[in-house]
């Protein structure tokens, strides 16, 4: 891949996931209260956001091994098995976030992560789909 492509994959990124990043931060900041309610309160809701965290923090990790697979080529890499599982379920985590009652720049910050990852995933298809590992 070209340097320009570089470039343009990386300011991709930059440009879907930001927001996405953001608002998976501010859920892994909120966690402590999400676990203490749980805890406290007999109700299963902080489930929910406790799970969204765990598969948005799976999914930047998946996404983060094959962007480095894409710019770097390096030997020691995660496993595709574990890869794999963990785009779909990064993408399903933002499933959620796409309803016609929110406003279309909600819908937005779940419509670009969804086209990037599946961007990504088709530039590391060769990583992703390697039948050696």
């Amino acid at each position: 891949m070209s340097l320009l492509a570089k470039i343009f994959v990386g300011v991709e990124f930059v440009f879907c996931f930001t927001p996405a990043i953001m608002l998976w931060v501010l859920g892994v900041y909120l966690l402590p209260i999400q676990i203490y309610a749980l805890v406290t309160e007999a109700v299963i809701e902080p489930l929910i956001v406790i799970g969204w965290v765990a598969a948005g923090g799976y999914g930047l990790v998946a996404l983060f091994a094959v962007l480095r697979e894409i710019f770097f080529k390096t030997q020691k890499r995660l496993s595709p098995r574990v890869v794999l599982p963990g785009l779909v379920v990064g993408f399903l985590a933002v499933l959620p976030f796409i309803h016609p009652a929110f406003p279309t720049p909600w819908n937005f910050l779940a419509i670009a992560p969804m086209a990037a990852t599946i961007h990504m995933a088709y530039l590391g298809r060769n990583y992703l789909f390697d039948k050696d590992t």
